[in-house]
């Protein structure tokens, strides 16, 4: 009861004893921390980091349940930012790690993780437009080229929606649930000719998008415009 006035998450046990028992509960403390801002004490970082391999005795089903959870909290970015602090990110989504000190172009003041978890906490609280905002930009980590022109990741969008596929088909999510986030990855820089002024996009442009996106429009919009937020402000 102390802790809880407190704002604590302690384990009841030795918490090397509570991971072993069920390794989900590290990615239960992440949510708790993000949904709460609770504090973790010092001991029981490190036996997460100590014991994330437990995660690779845990079901899909489940990890993928506590990550919607973690998305669908008020800080969706500093649940996704401790899961890499505390060595937990390449047990759930590996992909990712590899966006971590990518840097990018001019366009972008910070590097593909960092940006990636500015999108995330843009968007709204809807869990398709959150893990949209997840993955809108883990097609960098395979299409980066560093030419006279400056940084590029050309194509990064159909590299996303690949990996995005493979992802959460290893997370066993729903077909339906893949299918909306991959429309969404693998569009999110659909709109960009268009300009600040949106002066470069036909009506006829504008109508076939609006039909492709189909019930997905309004969650694809979103996206874009949590993205478009959180790029330099000269972009």
């Amino acid at each position: 009861m102390d802790d809880l006035k407190k704002g604590v998450i302690r384990t009841p046990l030795d918490p090397d004893k509570t991971f072993t028992d069920d390794g989900l509960r590290m990615l239960r403390i992440i949510r708790f921390y993000a949904k709460y801002n609770w504090k973790i004490p010092l001991n029981v970082i490190k036996s997460i980091k100590k014991n994330a391999s437990q995660l690779n005795n845990i079901s899909k089903e489940r990890i993928s349940d506590e990550l919607n959870k973690m998305l669908l909290t008020t800080s969706p970015d500093k649940a996704i930012k401790l899961l890499k602090v505390v060595g937990l990110l390449p047990y759930v989504i590996p992909e990712l790690v590899p966006a971590v000190k990518m840097m990018q172009n001019i366009h972008h003041k910070k590097d593909v993780f960092g940006h990636t978890l500015d999108v995330l906490k843009n968007t709204q609280p809807v869990l398709v437009q959150r893990l949209t905002g997840l993955f809108h930009d883990i097609g960098k980590t395979v299409t980066k080229t560093v030419e006279p022109t400056g940084i590029h990741f050309y194509g990064h969008e159909d590299a996303g929606e690949s990996i995005t596929d493979e992802v959460m088909r290893r997370l066993k999510y729903p077909t339906d649930l893949i299918d909306a986030v991959k429309l969404g990855v693998k569009n999110h820089m659909r709109l960009k000719q268009g300009g600040d002024t949106a002066v470069n996009l036909s009506d006829k442009a504008l109508r076939k998008f609006r039909t492709e996106m189909g019930d997905q429009l309004e969650n694809v919009l979103n996206v874009i415009h949590a993205d478009n937020i959180s790029h330099s402000d000269a972009s």
